[in-house]
């Protein structure tokens, strides 16, 4: 993959994706949050963006608060 060539560019991918999901969010497009949820778990998984981190959380609670979920705002907090 594109993104593991170098930190720089795993990094703008992640944010890329972030991105790309809270606009899926806003759009309601439930389907592409399901696929960008797991890509950017892989993205994050074993790296220390503690910004991009805290950015797909609270996001992730955007998301589960929109489906109706109860968890969603205890998530954004």
């Amino acid at each position: 993959i594109y993104s593991s060539l170098n930190k720089t560019n795993k990094r703008i991918v992640t944010q890329l994706a972030i991105n790309c999901f809270i606009l899926s969010i806003d759009k309601e497009e439930f389907s592409n949050c399901s696929y960008l949820i797991n890509e950017i778990k892989g993205l994050l998984e074993n790296e220390l963006n503690f910004y991009e981190q805290t950015v797909f959380l609270y996001a992730t609670g955007y998301y589960e608060f929109k489906r109706q979920l109860s968890s969603g705002i205890e998530t954004m907090k």
